[in-house]
């Protein structure tokens, strides 16, 4: 199980490294959807969805073209990208496994439906549940309200990879700040249009940040061990990289963005560690992520 586990995960993130629009790669995705006997929504992001979601593929569309119509005001740039949204057994598992968000040349794919217990699962907090439902109860979260949030979130941020490194051409200076910089770009949008679903994002990651017993603290590790970390280790990187954006836009608002697309634009990026990145980092953020970076390693 534990190998299954492994080599489905590193599908997964190899699959987060494949940037870039290229005409031949863009022709594979695109016949890898026509595959499927999808439906279809037009729009500015025409969505392709499995038979019997159709609220789930508006939902979507309408956070996806939310969130481009405001970036390309506040950006000036023009959004060009398609929305996948697949069951199990429509799913892309020729790219990544099912259950997971992915952006891979000009697609977006989006899980259908995710069950309670799937999150649970991902998340490694199984044997934490009874403690999570408490937690809801007093919240007034049901769980489909959190699965709703958590997915809804996610999804923005597979669209901030693409904003960041197609639209933008940036270089991933580590995977670290790769997934810093999406989940900003999710949490800045969402902060201000669907601060609910942001809210409850925030609950649970604060849940699991507490909860679940990571092997792997040290930050460095999301780019050393990318691909050999336990899924559920990554997740607990991430869900501390939500409450690390919160820290970051309390203090800088949008104008984190507009900075990260100058300062690794890709004529003006060289091979940095993680270490010199966060210092990096650090100099826009007043020395945030660096005492993050620290306390999480404790």
């Amino acid at each position: 199980m534990h190998l299954r586990i492994f080599l489905l995960f590193a599908i997964l993130t190899f699959s987060h490294r494949l940037y870039g629009q290229n005409a031949d790669s863009v022709r594979y995705m695109d016949g890898l959807i026509a595959k499927r006997n999808t439906e279809k929504l037009t729009g500015r992001i025409p969505t392709y969805y499995s038979s019997g979601f159709r609220e789930r593929a508006v939902t979507l569309q309408k956070a996806f073209q939310g969130a481009a119509a405001y970036y390309e005001q506040v950006y000036h740039k023009t959004f060009h990208l398609k929305l996948a949204v697949l069951d199990s057994a429509q799913w892309l598992n020729e790219r990544v496994p099912w259950g997971f968000l992915s952006y891979e040349h000009g697609w977006a794919a989006i899980p259908a439906q995710i069950s309670y217990s799937d999150l649970l699962h991902i998340y490694g907090i199984t044997d934490k549940k009874a403690r999570l439902d408490s937690l809801l109860r007093n919240n007034h979260i049901s769980e489909q309200q959190l699965l709703s949030s958590v997915y809804l979130v996610y999804a923005l941020h597979e669209l901030g990879h693409y904003f960041i490194n197609d639209l933008n051409q940036c270089d991933v200076p580590d995977m670290f700040a790769n997934e810093l910089i999406a989940t900003y770009f999710s949490y800045n949008y969402f902060e201000l249009i669907h601060s609910h679903d942001l809210q409850v994002l925030k609950k649970f990651s604060q849940f699991i940040s507490k909860n679940y017993p990571a092997s792997y603290r040290q930050i460095d590790a999301m780019d050393k061990l990318y691909m050999r970390m336990p899924i559920q280790n990554f997740k607990w990187f991430h869900c501390n990289i939500v409450l690390l954006s919160d820290q970051i836009h309390s203090r800088n608002s949008g104008e984190f963005i507009g900075w990260y697309l100058k300062t690794f634009a890709k004529d003006k990026t060289k091979k940095r560690s993680t270490a010199q990145v966060i210092t990096l980092l650090d100099k826009k953020t007043n020395g945030i992520i660096g005492k993050w970076a620290a306390n999480l390693s404790r």
